[in-house]
């Protein structure tokens, strides 16, 4: 799995591509945790170039989940496949996540949530 970081005011997004199995996602899982600060607390994933994802993967995105939300964030999961999502669904994990269906309407979700922690309607 490849990934590329990209830093924000108060989330950081992460592409990801390839396949989110054992083993090949263990240098992303370090960087999303340690991503998670007081001043950047959320994380949104592009997962469009995402065509796999094994039961780890999915623990880790569960684990991020928990990361995040201990730290009073957001974990926002953008562009999964259709497939990937009918499995999440089947599996109840769309219940814990976030999932919108691309990167821009990520970005409208994440306005809405700085308002929300600013306290602007």
């Amino acid at each position: 799995m490849e990934f590329d970081r990209i830093p924000g005011d108060t989330v950081t997004r992460f592409i990801l591509s390839g396949s989110m199995e054992t083993g090949r996602f263990e240098r992303f899982r370090f960087e999303a945790k340690d991503a998670v600060i007081p001043q950047s607390p959320h994380l949104m994933l592009d997962v469009s170039g995402v065509d796999f994802i094994d039961s780890c993967g999915s623990g880790t995105m569960i684990e991020l989940f928990k990361h995040t939300k201990l730290h009073g964030g957001e974990l926002i999961i953008a562009g999964m496949q259709e497939h990937l999502v009918k499995l999440f669904q089947m599996l109840k994990l769309d219940t814990f996540f976030t999932m919108v269906p691309d990167l821009s309407a990520g970005e409208a979700l994440l306005a809405k949530i700085r308002r929300r922690d600013q306290g602007v309607s």
